[in-house]
């Protein structure tokens, strides 16, 4: 897969970003309704990891004092700030809110944008800016500085479950506040190697991991198990218990994220069935040069099972793979409006994706999967229900790519104390969970839509939640 997501120069990103006029603006950057209707218990309903507007207003500054200072401020709310340039999925990184593509500031002091006829009435650039704006710190070394400015150390060591995003910030975070930090991960990188290369280049995905390590941390690499289970494996290496993976630190943070959701219908078992987030870390780790499981394509009906950006990227995901492609198919489930109210169905990337896409046929909404339909164990149709019209009819299929989320098991971290709440792992603000000195957070603790933006925050409060109650620096 080719990277093709548009890409600014400094400074084209910085002439975009004189267009933003947040500070007066109605609807600054947040499409308030979106994340009202998505936030967690802490959110105060905006972006909670950037400024967007003070971000854009800085960048756009001719003064790199102004510039430095806001990066600064930046990288200490969100130290994955180049992952989320390049992969945040929230809608106002489409521009989706945007009030400047209604009323340019044509006269105002600064813009440059006066007359432009290819970009007036066009959305700021915000995801560009973010990403123009954190490879820019890269290129004055600040990253390097922000690496070099590490605390004295506190001779206290916090391990963590888990290397996707939430586990990485709060890796990078307790390490720059002088603790001696492991990270064990039975995935290096864990989701975010489930984000294609046209989203997230794996050489920007590693970055984080790179920094981690400049900075001190080490990995680990082992599966956490129940007790019984490591007790009747034949090989019990690579295998801790929860209780040892809590010995290994005076704290633990479990960010363990989500398991895929298996489907419960008649046929699931059949030969064709495949988890799309598997299939997208395999592809992305086949690209990266890296030791990947195969998934031998039988053809190419395919159908992915979801709404939103998992389905996308494995539905994009296989365009490239399957030259001749005329039947990818993108179900989505869960489109009644009344089913909207927790959450955004199809990002504003995926449905332009969608739109273009000759790879797409017959996207449709409101759809269930009753019933998969095999021959000598092999997929060959699925029988489908719209929920709408109410009928039911049959799609022939070489495979089912299964995208509807993920969900959280209580289990092994029962086995130290930690207690779940209605399918996410219990936690109070700021991640500390019903065992002392474990916290939590990541997607595992968010109810809601789970975009970066939550994600790092969840980190973020755990890190509060640890300087309250470990270093009495509040």
């Amino acid at each position: 897969m080719k990277y093709d997501k548009r890409k600014l120069s400094f400074d084209d990103a910085r002439i975009h970003a004189t267009r933003c006029f947040g500070s007066v603006c109605s609807a600054p950057c947040n499409y308030s309704n979106v994340w009202d209707a998505n936030k967690p218990w802490f959110s105060n309903g905006s972006c909670p990891v950037t400024d967007i507007p003070d971000q854009n207003i800085a960048f756009a500054s001719e003064d790199v004092g102004v510039r430095t200072q806001e990066w600064w401020k930046h990288k200490f709310n969100n130290v994955l700030h180049l992952i989320t340039g390049y992969s945040c999925n929230a809608p106002c990184m489409d521009g989706t809110g945007c009030v400047t593509q209604h009323v340019e500031r044509s006269e105002a002091e600064g813009n440059l944008m006066d007359g432009d006829p290819n970009v007036l009435g066009t959305p700021v650039a915000i995801r560009e800016i973010e990403m123009a704006f954190a490879e820019w710190g890269y290129e004055q070394g600040l990253e390097s500085e922000f690496e070099n400015s590490r605390k004295a150390t506190i001779g206290k060591k916090a391990v963590v479950l888990g290397s996707s995003a939430a586990g990485l910030t709060v890796g990078i975070r307790l390490l720059w506040l002088g603790w001696d930090v492991e990270i064990v991960s039975n995935v290096h990188l864990g989701l975010l190697m489930a984000i294609p290369d046209d989203h997230l280049p794996y050489e920007v995905a590693v970055k984080p991991a790179e920094q981690f390590i400049a900075m001190g941390g080490t990995f680990t690499t082992a599966d956490v198990v129940s007790s019984d289970v490591k007790a009747q494996a034949a090989d019990p290496s690579g295998l801790m218990t929860a209780a040892e993976l809590r010995s290994r630190g005076d704290i633990l943070i479990l960010c363990p994220g989500t398991q895929p959701r298996e489907l419960d219908v008649p046929g699931a078992e059949l030969n064709g069935v495949i988890q799309t987030i598997p299939f997208l870390v395999s592809e992305k780790r086949k690209r990266a040069g890296l030791p990947y499981d195969v998934f031998e394509l039988r053809g190419s009906r395919c159908l992915h099972y979801g709404a939103g950006d998992t389905a996308n990227d494995g539905a994009r995901t296989l365009e490239f793979l399957i030259n001749d492609i005329s039947n990818v198919s993108l179900a989505v489930r869960s489109a009644l409006a009344e089913e909207q109210k927790m959450g955004w169905g199809i990002p504003t990337h995926s449905k332009n994706w969608i739109n273009t896409s000759k790879a797409i046929y017959n996207a449709q909404g409101n759809t269930l999967v009753k019933e998969l339909i095999g021959d000598q164990g092999n997929l060959k149709a699925a029988v489908m229900f719209d929920r709408k019209l109410e009928n039911t009819y049959t799609v022939e299929l070489d495979h089912l790519f299964l995208s509807t989320g993920g969900v959280i098991s209580g289990k092994p971290w029962d086995e130290i104390g930690v207690t779940t709440d209605n399918g996410i792992l219990a936690v109070d603000e700021f991640g500390r969970t019903a065992a002392e000195g474990v916290y939590a957070c990541g997607d595992a603790v968010l109810r809601s839509h789970r975009v970066f933006p939550y994600v790092i925050q969840t980190a973020n409060k755990v890190v509060e939640g640890i300087t309250e109650d470990v270093l009495q620096l509040v």
